[in-house]
């Protein structure tokens, strides 16, 4: 961001804030590693039988880039500052880390959240972080170019330490769904980047009367026994 553009995003937030005199002084931000932790799994072994109840994932497969960041427990409504009004965080909402102040307080900012608009509903044109001390207690907001802290009236736990998910991140799941005379029913789930819901979801059905070895995508499972309430198969291949 050119010096122009600092000076823009600063003069907005002193007119949009009132020169509140919740705001502290500037600080400096210390940055954060990027580089995201890769971790892969799998809920079954090749070979080895297997059992899942009804409604229960048979196998799951991860493939994970991530972040080790905060994710909102509840919903939160942000306070206002001034003129400006946040939106609401939604529980589940990831907050990827942005940097550090040098007291140690980290500063976090919403992954695909909503922007802050000002009264009116016009939408700012600057991103916003929120500022989260040693304990995890949420107290305040910042730009997230320029570090101006606006501390709230009190702080707030509706935070968590949790995994942001990156590009790249890929989740499968096929759950069992019961069986009806020769046929079972699975239901196949896949989940990619925020993991939040499902990107893709499709219902499978398979006659054992014809074979019990049934296939999905890459994967191939031979099943021993099915009833409407559980099921004991074998994985022989996977879906990667």
């Amino acid at each position: 961001m050119s010096w122009g553009k600092k000076l823009l995003v600063l003069t907005g937030l002193f007119f949009l804030s009132g020169c509140a005199a919740a705001m502290t002084s500037f600080e400096t931000m210390l940055p954060v590693s990027e580089v995201p932790e890769h971790r892969k799994t799998t809920s079954f072994q090749i070979g080895q039988v297997q059992e899942t109840t009804l409604g229960e994932p048979m196998v799951v497969e991860e493939d994970l880039f991530f972040y080790n960041g905060l994710v909102a427990i509840e919903d939160y409504q942000i306070p206002p500052q001034g003129m400006v009004y946040y939106p609401v965080l939604k529980k589940g909402t990831m907050l990827k880390a942005r940097g550090a102040l040098k007291n140690g307080d980290k500063i976090y900012q919403p992954i695909d959240g909503e922007s802050p608009s000002i009264r009116g509903g016009e939408k700012v044109k600057w991103e916003y972080c929120i500022v989260v001390n040693a304990n995890n207690e949420a107290y305040g907001v910042t730009a997230c170019t320029l570090v101006y802290v606006q501390k709230w009236p009190a702080p707030s736990r509706f935070l968590s330490p949790g995994e942001v998910y990156d590009r790249g991140t890929m989740k499968h799941e096929l759950i069992y769904n019961g069986k009806s005379q020769d046929t079972i029913r699975l239901h196949y789930r896949e989940f990619n980047e925020d993991m939040a819901r499902p990107a893709f979801y499709q219902d499978l059905t398979y006659d054992l009367s014809e074979s019990k070895s049934i296939a999905f995508k890459k994967m191939k499972i031979e099943v021993i026994e099915a009833t409407n309430s559980h099921i004991k198969f074998i994985v022989n291949s996977s879906m990667r």
